[in-house]
């Protein structure tokens, strides 16, 4: 059954919702006097307790004769048992996403583990409860359901604390054990004192490695697994009594619901552990709820089919709410008091698994179920009759093409189903190094696909050498290391575009002792490659991986055969780039980082010194965007680089806390890089948070002295340490540190630059004037360097000199408005109206959200004395974007949008815009501007313009 009706959030519901009570008051099993019914809510509590990685054959109540699980078999008694329940896909994070929305992933997005955050519009369960009164909760026990990802939406609390208890000895802080989480889960129970309450406990004790506390190895995979199991159903016992004894004593109901996300393979159909297959080992799940008040459920088992979607309406027909929006979930088919009446079943369940392309670089899969059969759309498809072939060991699609035929179509009919509700943002990958580290610990890889793509490898070929990755991801030290460069190399000879085998390569080159070996794989794998007309991008992604730690110089024996082949190689022309970058040629750079982009769009170290170049001219806001999508790519998540760059152009937006963030997260990755540091402290200390700037600095200070103790005839440890001390101010401290780095590296014209500040705030102008010379012959093409000359020369009376050392400045970087202002200042003493109105109109097209440009600018458009200068019209239109960007408070520039008025002839708006600005005025203290405004309002009132006398 679906639901067409939009989500109406109000309490029309009530009436009902009080029969509802009266109906679990009479059916309740305990007899209470008439005083204690009344105390009863009429919502009910719900408890949601999710299993791990979970086979249904593994639990006592589906039939598994050695299983131990008796709260799990309890919850069962007292209530409905699903027996043919399916999960959306062998993967935690998109599975609990389909339980909380009632969506497929396809439709709520996050169709791969380290996907998010979900979509803010996607309503959730949670949000839905919370909005009608109730206390919400969750104990999340692993770090793939970390509330990044976006499922903590509506929840009150959102428990994942990964740092204490962690599940195994090395204490990986990726997850915590079963007790962990019922201890942390009492604690938020003990914290609800009144109202229905909607708590979700994740247990993720069954996922691999099996290592259940208490238990002996023997060997047997599947004994520990169970082993596992058996230790989360007992913790779960204590969570389950304290529940059922909250509800004894207070007189209320909880509704517990218990689910398992997806289940294990446990080397069914070759598959070790999930994620790779869509087999029902891994998608057939345990689904159990109890409602106590209706004893006639109780020891109920529901054979029809059902999606773990299915909670989600049914939690909210209960509580008669309608759904925000049509979804995939449907209501259970649920016992009425008679165990041989029931409602239909829904007519089709889907599923799919995109880790095979995310992790391989193989074809996704995807599934649906139409009473018997069971339908795979792979390259090779897949057809199964579950009722006499429930372990999918015939496939029968070779000999049924008609009903192949037919049950695709309902598939893609299920896919592109149309519906009332919103379309939802697809989850990004989300790939900040904690993240990557933490997943990589539990065992899973990463990524994200969207889309089918048909001709890549079938899993169900390769599927050997995935457990050879699988058995990697579970090794440790030197043999996990060993065992992963034999890997690598098998795999480049039968899969050489194989993701898992480039991933692990980038960390395997670090050591010595397999640089050569793995070398020698990967070229053998490109000559075959060639030898079919392919290989250029499999070269590239290797020479991306070596640049990326510092060891292009092994591949370049196979670069150079690459160029041979393809005379565009994009790596060659990466290369090319980052010379351009570091010569200060940012114009050739960007241009041929975008040729390198064209051929691979998603390069991480491509998008970095595309996003650097961007910055040297001035393009802050595509640099942010460009460095945004090199945040996305970066795979293993560990790249500070990036993080520090984003910093640098959030703080030219005057971004400030944004930049902080980054800057703060480019240091957690590398504490060890001191000029990270420095950066953050100037952003400190420029919004006034002196005394954390100044430990910053300190920090940076101490960590310069360490290089200079290990060396102290490096220019760069010098610099370093005089450029710091001069950002604090400590000029006589710096001035020896930069004597020192220009005269070990007198070809460093950044030491000249610094040391001709230094020189010019410590009174020395001639001084600095030799210092910043030097500079321009070392680099002429520096910015800084013609702009620090021209102040200099302005300080000691040489206008002139100073003003062709800025317009020098301007035309090497526009978008730097300093030199703008500084030369027109200098114009406007000599009242040389028309080249300011030149250089602010520089300003403005590069720097177009700079207020004091756009201001200054207007105003000589609005109020000069030489008619052929002045156009109210764009001076209106320059003073309306200022006071947008000043929302309209700031009373010299509503001033001159009362002057820009005034040109145009609508003095009406000139004096109402004029009266506002003296009232601002007034009101903020600003009497001498206030009495300004009030002199020109008199020209307005008398319908005359104003002309600025020194303009």
């Amino acid at each position: 059954m679906r639901f067409p009706e939009k989500r109406i959030w109000s309490t029309q519901g009530l009436a009902v919702l009080g029969l509802i009570l009266l109906s679990l008051l009479t059916s309740c099993r305990r007899e209470k006097s008439v005083q204690d019914q009344t105390k009863k809510p009429s919502r009910p509590n719900l408890l949601l307790v999710t299993f791990d990685t979970t086979r249904a054959d593994y639990i006592g109540c589906y039939g598994r004769s050695a299983a131990s699980t008796p709260n799990i078999d309890s919850i069962a008694k007292r209530g409905v048992r699903f027996s043919s329940c399916r999960a959306t896909a062998p993967l935690t994070l998109p599975s609990h996403a389909s339980m909380l929305t009632g969506l497929y992933p396809f439709n709520h997005g996050l169709r791969d583990n380290r996907m998010g955050p979900l979509d803010d519009a996607v309503v959730t369960l949670t949000e839905t409860l919370k909005e009608e009164g109730y206390k919400t909760g969750a104990v999340i026990a692993a770090y793939v359901l970390h509330s990044k990802f976006g499922l903590a939406q509506g929840f009150d609390h959102y428990e994942e604390d990964f740092g204490e208890n962690a599940h195994d000895e090395d204490d990986d802080h990726t997850q915590r054990n079963a007790e962990a989480v019922t201890d942390a889960a009492l604690t938020v129970l003990d914290a609800i004192n009144d109202g229905p309450f909607f708590l979700w406990a994740h247990y993720f004790d069954p996922h691999n490695p099996y290592s259940a506390p208490g238990y002996k190895p023997t060997g047997d995979m599947r004994e520990a697994y169970a082993a596992e199991i058996h230790y989360a159903d007992r913790q779960l016992g204590r969570l389950l009594d304290r529940v059922r004894k909250m509800d004894e004593e207070r007189n209320t109901e909880t509704i517990i619901a218990f689910v398992a996300d997806h289940g294990e393979a446990l080397g069914d159909h070759g598959e070790l552990t999930h994620a790779l297959f869509i087999y029902e080992e891994t998608i057939h799940v345990p689904f159990i709820i109890e409602r106590p008040t209706h004893p006639s459920e109780h020891g109920q088992v529901v054979d029809q089919l059902v999606s773990i979607t299915d909670l989600f309406p049914t939690v909210l027909d209960w509580l008669n709410l309608p759904l925000p929006y049509e979804i995939d979930g449907e209501l259970l088919p649920w016992p009425d008091g008679s165990s041989a009446r029931q409602k239909e079943s829904r007519e089709n369940c889907y599923f799919e698994t995109q880790m095979p392309l995310s992790v391989h670089g193989w074809s996704p899969l995807e599934s649906v179920i139409v009473g018997d059969d069971k339908y795979i759309l792979a390259p090779r498809p897949e057809l199964y009759n579950l009722r006499t072939d429930p372990a999918e060991a015939i496939n029968l699609a070779s000999s049924n093409p008609t009903r192949i035929q037919q049950l695709h179509a309902t598939l893609e009919e299920i896919k592109t189903r149309k519906s009332n509700r919103p379309e939802f943002k697809l989850g990004r990958r989300l790939n900040d190094s904690e993240t990557i580290k933490k997943l990589g610990d539990l065992g899973y890889a990463s990524g994200v696909a969207n889309n089918r793509v048909d001709d890549l490898p079938d899993a169900k070929d390769l599927v050997a050498w995935h457990i050879k990755v699988s058995r990697h991801l579970m090794m440790a030290g030197k043999e996990r290391l060993e065992f992963g460069v034999e890997t690598i190399e098998g795999l480049l000879q039968v899969d050489p575009q194989n993701r898992w085998a480039a991933a692990t390569f980038g960390s395997s080159i670090l050591h010595p002792k397999y640089q050569q070996r793995l070398m020698a794989a990967v070229s053998q794998a490109a000559q075959k490659l060639f030898e079919e007309g392919k290989g250029q991008d499999f070269v590239t992604m290797y020479a991306e991986l070596l640049d990326s730690k510092s060891l292009l110089k092994f591949g370049k024996e196979l670069l150079e055969q690459t160029i041979v082949k393809f005379p565009d190689a994009s790596r060659i022309n990466q290369l090319l780039g980052i010379a351009y970058l570091e010569s200060g040629d940012f114009e050739k750079s960007v241009t041929q980082f975008e040729q390198t982009l064209l051929v691979n769009p998603t390069n991480i170290r491509v998008l970095i010194g595309k996003g650097r170049a961007l910055i040297g001219q001035g393009a802050f806001q595509e640099a942010e965007k460009t460095l945004r999508l090199a945040l996305r790519e970066d795979k293993d998540n560990d790249n500070a680089e990036i993080h520090f760059e984003l910093g640098n152009v959030l703080s030219k937006l005057n971004r400030i806390e944004e930049a902080a963030t980054s800057y703060r997260k480019a240091i957690d990755l590398n504490e060890k890089q001191p000029d990270y540091c420095v950066k953050l402290a100037g952003l400190l200390n420029a919004s006034g948070r002196t005394q954390e700037a100044m430990e910053y600095m300190e920090t940076a200070i101490g960590l310069y002295k360490e290089e200079l103790d290990q060396d102290d005839l490096l220019a760069s440890p010098h610099y370093n340490l005089g450029v710091t001390l001069l950002q604090l101010g400590r000029l006589d401290e710096a001035l020896p540190s930069l004597t020192k780095a220009s005269e070990l590296d007198p070809g460093n014209g950044d030491a000249q630059i610094n040391l001709g500040i230094c020189l010019a705030r410590l009174g020395k102008n001639e001084q600095a004037i030799t210092a910043f010379t030097k500079a321009i012959t070392i680099k002429d093409s520096s910015p800084s360097a013609h702009y620090n000359l021209g102040i200099a020369l302005a300080e000691i009376g040489q206008d002139q000199d100073a003003l062709s050392h800025f317009e020098k400045a301007v035309e090497l970087r526009p978008s730097d408005t300093r030199p703008i202002e500084r030369a027109v200042g200098i114009h406007l003493a000599r009242r040389e109206v028309k080249d300011a109105i030149r250089l602010l109109s520089i300003g403005q097209r590069h720097a177009p959200n700079n207020p004091r440009i756009l201001k200054t600018l207007a105003d000589l458009l609005a109020t000069s004395s030489e008619p052929a200068l002045r156009d109210g019209q764009r001076a209106l239109q320059l003073a309306t974007q200022v006071c947008t960007l000043t929302d309209n408070q700031h009373p010299s520039a509503l001033a001159t949008k009362a002057a820009a008025f005034a040109e145009m002839g609508n003095f009406e708006q000139a004096v109402a815009t004029a009266k506002f600005a003296i009232q601002l005025a007034e009101g903020g203290g600003h009497l001498d501007l206030a009495r300004s405004i009030k002199n020109q309002l008199e020209l307005y009132e008398s319908a005359k313009p104003y002309r600025n006398p020194a303009y």
